[in-house]
């Protein structure tokens, strides 16, 4: 078996896993306590940065950067994306597969609704072009 092997008893293992956890969360809250400060003023730092290279270059479209002993500060022009209509984007990728759309077009299943199909199913077969694998794992939670 594992480390704690037969030694133990069943709520002696699960005492020492809520302890084990406990403690876990206690110096998780600690250093997400300390390094607080220090997150923010790396902010303020990439905020007076990113001021300066504005500054030095206003078109946000060109790369701006500043080289120094220490390292380099350079800016990144970054990109938010929100489908708006699911059915249109859909067409779109569809119609131009071929050109962009299978790059384009990232596809994914809801497990739940995935479980129910195979429930639903005569052959207890995951949906055509998908396969399905279980694994056991264990959750412990405490007594209420």
């Amino acid at each position: 078996m594992t480390e704690y092997g037969d030694k133990y008893s069943d709520d002696q293992l699960i005492a020492k896993h809520q302890e084990i956890n406990h403690k876990i969360e206690l110096l998780t809250a600690e250093h997400k306590e300390a390094v607080a400060p220090l997150k923010a003023g790396l902010e303020l730092i990439k905020g007076a940065m990113l001021q300066r290279l504005n500054a030095r270059s206003p078109d946000t479209t060109q790369p701006a950067s500043s080289k120094t002993s220490h390292g380099t500060a350079y800016r990144i022009r970054e990109m938010d994306l929100k489908i708006l209509d699911r059915s249109a984007a859909l067409k779109a990728c569809l119609s131009n597969w071929n050109t962009w759309g299978s790059d384009m077009l990232q596809i994914g299943l809801s497990k739940p609704e995935v479980r129910e199909y195979i429930e639903r199913s005569d052959t207890k077969s995951p949906p055509p072009g998908c396969e399905v694998s279980h694994y056991v794992s264990i959750g412990v939670r405490k007594s209420s």
